[in-house]
This record gives C-alpha cells, sequence and structure tokens, in this order.
C-alpha cells in the first residue's frame, strides 16, 4: 500500500481515538464510544483504541461487548504488555459481579420480548432487577424510560433520564426522548401520575395466600335425611323461604344492573384500548423519525471524512507544489498563512510584486492579504503602542530603540489598515505621536494631517482634541 495512504489512515485512526479518549474524560460514554470505532475501523490494529473501546462498553453495563472488544485486542496484539489481559484476569477474579451483569443482561433481554408483545408493566419489573444488579446499565435505563413513556409516567421518565445523563453526558438518545415527551405533553397527553405500576409477580402467588375452606359433610347418614325432611315446617322452613327471597331480589337486580354495567366497561376497555394503538404508532413514527435522523447523521459524518480525506489530499498536493516553488515568495507566504505565521506571511507577500501577477496567483495574493490583515494589524498596533508607551518613560538609547519599534510596528499596522477606518486612524494618531516624542516636528505634522484627512469621527474626543493640540505644537517647532 502506498506508504502516504497509510500514514493518513493512521492519523485518521489517532484523531478519531484522541477524540474518544477526551469524551470518555468528560463522561460523555456514547460519544467516546461512537468515536473509538471509527478509530478501530480505520485501523483494526489499534490496540488503545480497542481497549479504550472495551472500557466504555463495561462502564455502560455491556460486558458482553467489553469482552469481545479485548479479546479481539489480544488476538491482534498478543503479550503481556497488552492491558486487555489485566482486563480479562480482573474479571475472572470477580465471578460475583460477572455474573450479576450476565443476569442483568438476561432481565434486559426478557424485558424487550415484553416490550414487543405491547406489555411495558411486566417489561418495567424486569428492568428494575437489570438495574439493581448493574447500577451502570444505560441501555437498561433508556428502556425504562421508554417504558415510563408508554405508560405516560412522564415524571418518572424524566427522572430516569436524569439518571442516564450522570452517567452518559449528552446521550443522543436522552435528548430524543426528551423531545418526544415534551410533544406529547403538548398534544395534550397528560402525566399518569405517580402511582407505582403493580407488582405483577405478585398475582403468580395471589391464590396461593387464599385460605382454603373447609369442606364439611352436609348428609351423614338417613337418619339425618329425615331430620332435615321434618325441619321444612316451622321456622325454619319461614327462615329458609326468606332467604330464598332475598337471594330472588338479588339475582333479579343483578339481571338488571350488570349488564349495563359491563357494557359500560366494554366501551371503556375498547376506550382504551383505541388510546394505547395510537401511543404505540405514535411511538413507532417517533423511534422511525429517530432511526432516520441516526441514519442520516451518520451519512453526515461519513461525508465529512471523505470531504476530509480530500482536503489532506489536496493539502499535501498543495504541499508539493510549495516545495518546489521554494523561490516562489507567493508561495512561501501560502506555506507561512497554512502555519499561522503572520508575520512571515506578511513579509514573504510584501516581496510579491502585485503588478507582474495575473489570474489565480492574482486571487491568492488578494485572498491572502485580506486574511492576515486583521492579525498583522492586531499583533503591529499592540506592538506599536507598548513601545511608544515605554519610551515615555525611558531615556537615551533605551527611549531611542523603542521610538524606532513603535515608529517601525506602527507603519505596518496603518499598512494593514483600510483608509478611513477607525484602526486606521488610530494608527496614525499615535504615529503621530511617536515622531513628537522623537522630535520629528515634520513627519510629526505630516503624520497628523493624514489623521484629520480619514478622521470621521466625533471632534469632540479626547483623541482629536490631543491631535489638534499636539499637530499645532508640532507645526510652530518645524517652522521655528
Amino acid at each position: 500500500m502506498n506508504p502516504r495512504i497509510v500514514e493518513k489512515i493512521r492519523r485518521r485512526a489517532n484523531g478519531f481515538y484522541n477524540l474518544g479518549l477526551d469524551l470518555a474524560n468528560r463522561q460523555n460514554l456514547s460519544g467516546a464510544r461512537q468515536e473509538l470505532v471509527k478509530a478501530v475501523s480505520y485501523d483494526k490494529r489499534h490496540t488503545n483504541a480497542r481497549n479504550l473501546l472495551g472500557l466504555v462498553c463495561f462502564q455502560m453495563g455491556e460486558i458482553g461487548e467489553a469482552v469481545r472488544h479485548w479479546t479481539t485486542s489480544i488476538a491482534l496484539q498478543p503479550g503481556p504488555d497488552n492491558r486487555a489481559q489485566r482486563y480479562l484476569q480482573d474479571l475472572k477474579r470477580n465471578e460475583k459481579l460477572v455474573q450479576s451483569m450476565n443476569e442483568s443482561l438476561r432481565m434486559c433481554n426478557e424485558a424487550m420480548v415484553q416490550l414487543r408483545k405491547e406489555s411495558p408493566d411486566y417489561a418495567l419489573v424486569r428492568l428494575k432487577k437489570a438495574v439493581a444488579m448493574n447500577r451502570n446499565y444505560i441501555k437498561a435505563y433508556l428502556l425504562m424510560a421508554l417504558c415510563y413513556m408508554e405508560t405516560k409516567n412522564f415524571r418518572k421518565a424524566k427522572a430516569t433520564l436524569d439518571k442516564v445523563e450522570k452517567l452518559d453526558v449528552n446521550n443522543a438518545v436522552v435528548f430524543s426522548y426528551r423531545t418526544a415527551i415534551r410533544e406529547m405533553q403538548a398534544e395534550g397527553q397528560e402525566d399518569a401520575g405517580d402511582n407505582e405500576i403493580r407488582d405483577l409477580t405478585r398475582d403468580l402467588y395471589v391464590q396461593k395466600t387464599l385460605a382454603t375452606p373447609d369442606v364439611q359433610e352436609i348428609f351423614t347418614g338417613k337418619r339425618n335425611k329425615r331430620r332435615s325432611m321434618r325441619n321444612w315446617s316451622g321456622p325454619v322452613a319461614q327462615m329458609l323461604l326468606f332467604l330464598a327471597g332475598i337471594g330472588c331480589g338479588v339475582a333479579a337486580m343483578f339481571t338488571l344492573y350488570v349488564p349495563d354495567k359491563v357494557d359500560s366497561l366494554n366501551s371503556q376497555v375498547s376506550k382504551l384500548t383505541a388510546e394505547l394503538t395510537e401511543n404505540m404508532t405514535a411511538r413507532g413514527t417517533l423511534e422511525s423519525q429517530l432511526a432516520q435522523a441516526q441514519q442520516e447523521a451518520h451519512q453526515a459524518q461519513q461525508e465529512k471524512t471523505e470531504l476530509e480525506l480530500k482536503l489532506e489530499d489536496a493539502n499535501d498536493e498543495w504541499q508539493d507544489k510549495l516545495s518546489q516553488q521554494k523561490e516562489n515568495p507567493l508561495a512561501a507566504a501560502m506555506t507561512a498563512y497554512l502555519q499561522e505565521d503572520y508575520a512571515a506571511c506578511g513579509k514573504a507577500l510584501s516581496e510579491v510584486e502585485e503588478g507582474a501577477l495575473e489570474g489565480d496567483n492574482k486571487t491568492l495574493y488578494t485572498a491572502l492579504l485580506d486574511k492576515i490583515k486583521e492579525p498583522l494589524y492586531t499583533n503591529a498596533f499592540s506592538a506599536g503602542y507598548n513601545a511608544y508607551r515605554e519610551a515615555q518613560n525611558l531615556s537615551g538609547d533605551s527611549r531611542t530603540e523603542k521610538l524606532t519599534l513603535a515608529l517601525e510596528q506602527l507603519t505596518l499596522a496603518a499598512e494593514y489598515s483600510d483608509a478611513g477606518t477607525e484602526r486606521r486612524t488610530d494608527a496614525l494618531y499615535f504615529l503621530a505621536r511617536t515622531y513628537y516624542l522623537q522630535e520629528n516636528w515634520a513627519e510629526a505634522v505630516t503624520s497628523f494631517d493624514q489623521y484629520f484627512e480619514e478622521y470621521t469621527g466625533s471632534t469632540s474626543t479626547q483623541q482629536y482634541q490631543d491631535a489638534v493640540k499636539f499637530s499645532g505644537r508640532a507645526k510652530e517647532r518645524a517652522q521655528g
């Protein structure tokens, strides 16, 4: 493979690794995971990136993914220097932790099955157990938030998302869920309240808690049977008939009341079923939109990466051309600009014969000059002004050196600013004041006249009044 391409791939992998490391240090685990996946996709033998990816997955509660990345790392780079060896050994020594995390994974998978069956209450039972065994299981927390959203318990959904954000700052799924909650509330869907989801595991044992009625033998023989027949007459018979009448009345009441009640309950069930279907449809739409947004983001990232590679190719090509044209001051100026050495860029541009430039070279010269004007002016004006202020408190050779430096830098500042602008007049004002300190009255008068010619501000400012005063003194001493 071309060594230049290999070096580009290595640099690109290192770039994604450094970005992933920075995000991991800032507790942005999902963002770090995305960047580290990109790093190992560019360079599968990038051991540091793959080991860090395993640590991030472990921190997110996904022990299976962590072990997979560490095992791959050891396969690609075996040896005691690979930290993945130590990570796997630590896991082997802590079997209880591994079993707990595996059990939480099983609970989470069962919860996903229940969600597919549209049973968020059953899913919540398993998810609560999953996060109890694995406090960092971000995937389980997100599924729990989704269940609360499904049951319209928005307060608990937000609280669960808050827990995720403490574990994983700037999680994209949290942001999308919060947006969905706001949209659902904006549509008028009310919070279901703080009622706890019924622990459905209790239903499996409710019959075991019921008392078993004692079965008593009613007829024990013929004697008892004859006795019971004789008891139909007298007070006992009247009492039984009275109770039978009450039973008939109750039966008649239920015959008239229960059908209406059943119809009402059936109507409520139909209404709730329709609302649930609508909510499931809305959830499916949101999930579809989220998947589409993630796909678009991934596609945009791929396009960005391709553009960056093309830019690197163009940069390399440009650097090759510049290396072949070192004698060209315009090429030297471009090199200095790419290295952010604006002073060297300005110096190289000053050596360019602008009148001899044509076409692209003329365009490049103009573009470079426009881009470096501001930083060059800022640097030159700052250096010139500081030298001017320091010279006021010096004498002898030190004063002369500072004044010379101030004149040089303030002259450059005037050159790198557009005529008639405030920057230009500031540079001219202090240039004139520097000539005044140097007692070069003729140059001071010339600079003050140029200042008055280009000044467009208010004549009542202190700077303008001082310019009038010192200009008058310079003219008197120039004539004297």
